[in-house]
Protein backbone atom coordinates (compact mmCIF):
# COMPACT_ATOMS: atom_id res chain seq x y z
CA UNK A 1 0.00 0.00 0.00
CA UNK A 2 0.98 3.41 -1.11
CA UNK A 3 0.08 6.47 1.15
CA UNK A 4 -0.02 9.87 -0.24
CA UNK A 5 -0.31 12.63 2.67
CA UNK A 6 -1.10 16.28 1.49
CA UNK A 7 -1.24 17.40 5.09
CA UNK A 8 1.12 16.89 8.73
CA UNK A 9 0.62 13.74 10.48
CA UNK A 10 -0.23 14.61 13.89
CA UNK A 11 -1.14 13.15 17.42
CA UNK A 12 -4.82 12.23 18.03
CA UNK A 13 -6.95 14.18 20.20
CA UNK A 14 -9.83 13.27 22.54
CA UNK A 15 -10.25 10.00 24.26
CA UNK A 16 -7.68 7.10 23.66
CA UNK A 17 -4.75 9.25 22.28
CA UNK A 18 -2.48 5.70 23.27
CA UNK A 19 -4.91 4.02 20.84
CA UNK A 20 -5.69 5.83 18.13
CA UNK A 21 -1.58 6.69 17.85
CA UNK A 22 -1.44 2.93 17.88
CA UNK A 23 -3.81 2.59 15.60
CA UNK A 24 -1.80 4.96 12.93
CA UNK A 25 1.52 2.92 13.75
CA UNK A 26 -0.44 -0.13 13.13
CA UNK A 27 -2.17 1.45 9.86
CA UNK A 28 1.45 3.15 8.41
CA UNK A 29 3.73 0.06 9.40
CA UNK A 30 5.57 -1.93 6.10
CA UNK A 31 3.71 0.45 3.92
CA UNK A 32 5.08 3.22 1.58
CA UNK A 33 4.60 6.76 2.26
CA UNK A 34 4.76 9.89 -0.26
CA UNK A 35 4.48 13.12 1.38
CA UNK A 36 3.86 16.67 -0.63
CA UNK A 37 7.01 18.24 1.17
CA UNK A 38 9.62 17.58 3.54
CA UNK A 39 7.69 18.71 6.56
CA UNK A 40 4.56 16.75 5.65
CA UNK A 41 7.19 13.73 5.47
CA UNK A 42 9.46 14.51 8.73
CA UNK A 43 5.58 14.52 10.18
CA UNK A 44 5.13 10.83 9.42
CA UNK A 45 8.07 9.45 11.31
CA UNK A 46 6.28 9.37 14.45
CA UNK A 47 4.24 6.87 13.20
CA UNK A 48 6.63 5.17 10.51
CA UNK A 49 10.40 5.75 9.46
CA UNK A 50 10.76 3.57 6.76
CA UNK A 51 10.10 3.73 3.49
CA UNK A 52 9.16 7.44 3.39
CA UNK A 53 9.57 9.71 0.11
CA UNK A 54 9.04 13.40 -0.65
CA UNK A 55 7.58 14.25 -3.90
CA UNK A 56 5.97 18.09 -4.63
CA UNK A 57 2.50 18.08 -5.85
CA UNK A 58 2.23 19.29 -9.93
CA UNK A 59 -0.13 21.77 -11.53
CA UNK A 60 -2.51 21.32 -14.34
CA UNK A 61 -1.62 24.48 -16.63
CA UNK A 62 -4.34 23.85 -18.76
CA UNK A 63 -6.68 24.47 -16.16
CA UNK A 64 -4.90 27.73 -15.82
CA UNK A 65 -5.74 28.55 -19.51
CA UNK A 66 -9.24 28.55 -19.15
CA UNK A 67 -11.04 32.30 -18.28
CA UNK A 68 -14.63 33.13 -18.36
CA UNK A 69 -16.44 35.95 -17.89
CA UNK A 70 -16.72 37.86 -14.39
CA UNK A 71 -18.84 40.42 -12.27
CA UNK A 72 -17.86 40.22 -8.69
CA UNK A 73 -14.83 41.79 -9.30
CA UNK A 74 -14.33 45.81 -8.94
CA UNK A 75 -12.54 47.20 -11.62
CA UNK A 76 -12.13 50.65 -10.15
CA UNK A 77 -8.50 52.27 -10.98
CA UNK A 78 -6.17 52.64 -8.61
CA UNK A 79 -7.60 49.83 -6.23
CA UNK A 80 -5.14 47.21 -4.96
CA UNK A 81 -7.49 44.21 -5.50
CA UNK A 82 -5.94 40.76 -3.01
CA UNK A 83 -7.09 37.73 -2.85
CA UNK A 84 -7.24 34.80 -0.67
CA UNK A 85 -8.47 31.27 -0.15
CA UNK A 86 -11.57 31.35 2.82
CA UNK A 87 -12.93 27.42 3.45
CA UNK A 88 -10.54 27.08 5.88
CA UNK A 89 -10.56 30.78 7.11
CA UNK A 90 -8.58 30.35 10.36
CA UNK A 91 -5.91 28.19 8.78
CA UNK A 92 -5.81 30.41 5.94
CA UNK A 93 -5.16 33.46 7.95
CA UNK A 94 -8.35 35.43 6.52
CA UNK A 95 -8.04 37.55 9.75
CA UNK A 96 -4.55 38.69 9.29
CA UNK A 97 -5.02 39.28 5.67
CA UNK A 98 -8.26 41.68 6.74
CA UNK A 99 -6.15 43.53 9.50
CA UNK A 100 -3.82 44.12 6.61
CA UNK A 101 -6.50 45.28 4.22
CA UNK A 102 -8.01 47.28 7.04
CA UNK A 103 -4.25 48.99 7.80
CA UNK A 104 -3.83 50.06 4.02
CA UNK A 105 -7.47 51.58 3.55
CA UNK A 106 -6.99 54.75 5.28
CA UNK A 107 -4.14 55.80 2.54
CA UNK A 108 -5.98 54.61 -0.39
CA UNK A 109 -8.42 52.20 -1.78
CA UNK A 110 -8.39 48.60 -1.70
CA UNK A 111 -9.99 45.48 -1.52
CA UNK A 112 -10.04 41.60 -0.15
CA UNK A 113 -11.86 38.93 -2.24
CA UNK A 114 -11.93 36.15 -0.55
CA UNK A 115 -13.10 32.42 -2.13
CA UNK A 116 -15.40 30.65 0.13
CA UNK A 117 -17.87 28.19 -0.65
CA UNK A 118 -21.55 29.15 0.19
CA UNK A 119 -21.42 26.52 3.03
CA UNK A 120 -18.90 28.49 5.23
CA UNK A 121 -20.01 31.89 4.19
CA UNK A 122 -21.91 32.80 7.34
CA UNK A 123 -18.91 31.41 9.58
CA UNK A 124 -16.55 32.65 7.47
CA UNK A 125 -18.60 36.22 8.31
CA UNK A 126 -18.70 35.20 12.16
CA UNK A 127 -15.17 34.88 11.92
CA UNK A 128 -14.33 37.89 10.19
CA UNK A 129 -16.51 40.22 12.81
CA UNK A 130 -15.01 38.41 15.71
CA UNK A 131 -11.88 38.65 15.24
CA UNK A 132 -11.77 42.60 13.66
CA UNK A 133 -14.38 43.45 17.01
CA UNK A 134 -17.11 44.44 14.30
CA UNK A 135 -18.65 43.90 11.01
CA UNK A 136 -16.98 47.14 9.38
CA UNK A 137 -15.07 44.75 7.15
CA UNK A 138 -18.00 44.64 4.73
CA UNK A 139 -16.58 47.87 3.01
CA UNK A 140 -13.12 46.46 2.34
CA UNK A 141 -13.94 42.80 2.22
CA UNK A 142 -15.71 40.72 -0.77
CA UNK A 143 -16.88 37.15 -0.51
CA UNK A 144 -16.21 34.68 -3.78
CA UNK A 145 -17.49 32.06 -5.19
CA UNK A 146 -15.43 29.36 -6.00
CA UNK A 147 -15.17 28.07 -9.83
CA UNK A 148 -13.66 25.53 -12.07
CA UNK A 149 -12.14 28.98 -14.38
CA UNK A 150 -9.96 29.75 -11.35
CA UNK A 151 -7.89 31.62 -13.65
CA UNK A 152 -10.86 34.09 -14.08
CA UNK A 153 -10.21 35.37 -10.60
CA UNK A 154 -6.51 34.99 -10.73
CA UNK A 155 -6.00 37.14 -13.66
CA UNK A 156 -8.34 40.39 -12.28
CA UNK A 157 -5.90 40.23 -9.10
CA UNK A 158 -3.12 42.07 -8.11
CA UNK A 159 -1.87 40.45 -5.32
CA UNK A 160 -2.56 36.41 -3.83
CA UNK A 161 -1.83 36.47 -0.29
CA UNK A 162 -1.16 33.74 1.86
CA UNK A 163 -0.52 34.02 5.64
CA UNK A 164 -1.38 30.59 6.36
CA UNK A 165 -0.85 29.20 10.05
CA UNK A 166 -0.45 25.37 8.53
CA UNK A 167 -0.20 24.32 5.51
CA UNK A 168 0.75 20.71 3.74
CA UNK A 169 1.37 21.90 0.41
CA UNK A 170 -0.07 25.38 -0.99
CA UNK A 171 -1.14 24.92 -5.11
CA UNK A 172 -2.79 28.25 -4.76
CA UNK A 173 0.57 30.48 -4.50
CA UNK A 174 1.80 28.52 -7.28
CA UNK A 175 -1.58 28.75 -9.39
CA UNK A 176 -1.82 32.56 -8.83
CA UNK A 177 1.67 33.30 -9.73
CA UNK A 178 1.69 31.61 -12.85
CA UNK A 179 -1.55 33.90 -13.66
CA UNK A 180 0.64 36.88 -12.98
CA UNK A 181 -0.50 38.11 -9.25
CA UNK A 182 2.51 39.29 -7.12
CA UNK A 183 2.37 36.55 -4.24
CA UNK A 184 3.25 37.16 -0.64
CA UNK A 185 3.39 34.27 1.24
CA UNK A 186 4.06 33.29 5.25
CA UNK A 187 7.47 31.49 6.02
CA UNK A 188 5.69 28.68 8.18
CA UNK A 189 7.08 24.52 7.85
CA UNK A 190 5.82 22.66 4.49
CA UNK A 191 5.16 26.40 2.38
CA UNK A 192 8.43 28.07 2.76
CA UNK A 193 9.47 24.83 1.03
CA UNK A 194 8.40 26.52 -2.21
CA UNK A 195 10.93 27.70 -4.24
CA UNK A 196 9.19 29.56 -6.89
CA UNK A 197 11.11 32.64 -8.20
CA UNK A 198 9.27 36.09 -6.90
CA UNK A 199 7.17 35.35 -4.26
CA UNK A 200 7.41 38.37 -1.29
CA UNK A 201 7.87 36.16 2.35
CA UNK A 202 6.88 37.48 5.55
CA UNK A 203 7.07 35.80 9.23
CA UNK A 204 5.45 33.38 10.41
CA UNK A 205 1.83 34.12 11.87
CA UNK A 206 1.95 31.60 14.64
CA UNK A 207 4.98 33.51 16.48
CA UNK A 208 4.26 37.29 15.90
CA UNK A 209 1.41 39.37 14.40
CA UNK A 210 2.35 39.99 10.82
CA UNK A 211 -0.83 42.17 9.54
CA UNK A 212 1.54 45.18 9.23
CA UNK A 213 3.95 43.73 7.80
CA UNK A 214 2.19 42.28 4.90
CA UNK A 215 0.21 45.83 4.80
CA UNK A 216 3.89 47.44 4.12
CA UNK A 217 4.86 44.61 1.51
CA UNK A 218 1.17 45.17 -0.58
CA UNK A 219 2.04 48.38 -0.81
CA UNK A 220 5.35 47.96 -1.84
CA UNK A 221 4.53 45.30 -4.27
CA UNK A 222 1.20 47.02 -5.63
CA UNK A 223 3.49 50.12 -7.19
CA UNK A 224 6.17 48.03 -8.64
CA UNK A 225 6.74 48.94 -12.59
CA UNK A 226 4.35 47.05 -14.54
CA UNK A 227 7.71 45.95 -16.79
CA UNK A 228 9.15 44.50 -13.15
CA UNK A 229 5.86 42.27 -12.67
CA UNK A 230 5.83 40.77 -16.19
CA UNK A 231 9.52 40.06 -15.67
CA UNK A 232 8.32 38.21 -12.52
CA UNK A 233 5.62 36.40 -13.98
CA UNK A 234 7.70 34.95 -16.68
CA UNK A 235 10.60 33.64 -14.61
CA UNK A 236 8.45 32.20 -12.17
CA UNK A 237 6.26 30.17 -15.21
CA UNK A 238 9.76 29.29 -16.16
CA UNK A 239 10.42 27.31 -12.98
CA UNK A 240 7.08 25.82 -12.58
CA UNK A 241 6.87 24.33 -15.73
CA UNK A 242 9.94 22.58 -15.38
CA UNK A 243 9.71 21.79 -11.57
CA UNK A 244 5.53 21.49 -11.59
CA UNK A 245 4.97 19.49 -14.82
CA UNK A 246 2.48 16.23 -14.37
CA UNK A 247 5.12 14.44 -16.82
CA UNK A 248 7.76 14.71 -14.30
CA UNK A 249 5.68 14.13 -11.22
CA UNK A 250 4.67 10.94 -13.10
CA UNK A 251 7.81 9.60 -13.05
CA UNK A 252 8.42 10.45 -9.65
CA UNK A 253 5.37 8.44 -8.30
CA UNK A 254 6.00 5.74 -10.64
CA UNK A 255 9.18 5.67 -9.54
CA UNK A 256 7.84 5.08 -6.03
CA UNK A 257 5.09 2.25 -6.93
CA UNK A 258 8.15 0.47 -8.71
CA UNK A 259 9.76 0.16 -5.97
CA UNK A 260 7.05 -1.31 -3.49
CA UNK A 261 5.84 -3.76 -6.25
CA UNK A 262 9.44 -5.19 -6.02
CA UNK A 263 10.13 -5.52 -2.30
Amino acid sequence: MVWHLHNHVGSSKGHLLWLKDGLKKWLYHGTYKIGVTCSVTESMKKFSSSHLFTIYNALDFNRLAEVGEDRYIDDAPETIRCMIMGNHFERKGNDIAAKAIQKIISGGPAKLYIVANEYFQNDLAAFLTKTIGNDSWEKYIKRLPPRNDIATYYRKMDIFLSPSREEGWTWAIEEAAYCGCQVVVSCIPGQDENKVPGFYWVGNPNHKDISTEIADVIKKVYKLPEKDKKESMKKANTYMKTQFSMDKWVENLLAVYDESIKE
